[in-house]
């Protein structure tokens, strides 16, 4: 993840240590529902200008994942 996101120039960290450890914990060993939950992260990150992202917002990115 850190190398995605530095590879498309971003020079901060997004994501704070414990989203990061939030999402490892909750994607339930699939690297594929890790990366839905990141990206409605950052996207709901991005509308409340949060820096860095945090764990409330993975855990609501979350439930976002398990409506769909």
């Amino acid at each position: 993840m850190k190398h995605c996101l530095k590879e498309c120039g971003c020079r901060e960290p997004v994501f704070s240590p414990e989203a990061i450890n939030a999402a490892w914990e909750i994607r339930n060993g699939s690297v594929r529902r890790m990366n839905n939950i990141l990206e409605k992260a950052l996207i709901e990150g991005a509308n409340r200008k949060e820096k860095p992202i945090g764990t409330d917002t993975i855990l609501m990115a979350q439930q976002e994942v398990e409506l769909e």
